[in-house]
C-alpha cells in the first residue's frame, strides 16, 4: 500500500536518526526551537516548519550562537509562527522575497493535484477493500472519523475492526 502521509509530515523518530543526535537531544533541541510535534494516534509528526526551525536553530549554534538566543523559536499556537526573541530581527528563512512567492495559479495547480492524489488513493482504497487505521484516515482527510459511519470527498467510511490499537476503516465509494 502506498504511504498516504502527506509530503509535509515527517515521523520524529526519522528526523531524530537523520540528525545524528541521540533521542534525548533531540528532544531537547526540538524545545529550545520550541517545536511540538504534531501527534496523530500514536505517532509524532514534524511539518516543514518544524524542520525549518530546527535547521535554523542548528545552523545558530554552528555559528556560535547560544540556544537560548536563539531568534527564531517556534511560538506554540497554532499559527506556528515564528517569535523573534524582543529586540531580534525575523530571521532569514521567514522574510518574504517577492521572487520566492508562487503566483496564486501555481497555488491551486498544487492544491489540485494534491486533491488529485488524494481521490485517486481513496478510489484505489476503495476498489481493493483496504482496511485503513484511525491515524492513517485522519491524515489523509483532515478529520478523525468517528461513529458508525463517516462521509468526506464522496466517500463514506465503515468500521472494519482493529488495527493493533486503532479501529481500521473500510472505505467504500
Amino acid at each position: 500500500m502506498a504511504d498516504p502521509t502527506p509530503l509535509h509530515r515527517h515521523p520524529v523518530g526519522q528526523v531524530q536518526l537523520d540528525s545524528g543526535l541521540s533521542r534525548a537531544a533531540f528532544y531537547k533541541r526540538m524545545a529550545q526551537a520550541g517545536v511540538k510535534p504534531i501527534r496523530v494516534g500514536q505517532n509524532s509528526w514534524l511539518e516543514r516548519e518544524h524542520l525549518e526551525a530546527l535547521r535554523a536553530l542548528e545552523e545558530h549554534i554552528q555559528s556560535g550562537g547560544k540556544p537560548e538566543g536563539f531568534p527564531g523559536r517556534l511560538q506554540t499556537s497554532p499559527e506556528m509562527a515564528l517569535v523573534p526573541a524582543p529586540g531580534q530581527p525575523l530571521p532569514l528563512l521567514l522574510e518574504e522575497h517577492e521572487e520566492d512567492q508562487e503566483a496564486p495559479e501555481e497555488l491551486v495547480a498544487a492544491a489540485v493535484s494534491h486533491l488529485d492524489g488524494l481521490l485517486s488513493f481513496l478510489m484505489k482504497a476503495a476498489r481493493n477493500s483496504w482496511e485503513l487505521p484511525t491515524s492513517q484516515v485522519q491524515l489523509l482527510v483532515g478529520a478523525k472519523p468517528r461513529g458508525t459511519t463517516f462521509a468526506r470527498y464522496g466517500f463514506t467510511f465503515r468500521p472494519a475492526g482493529k488495527h493493533g490499537q486503532e479501529t481500521s476503516w473500510r472505505v467504500e465509494r
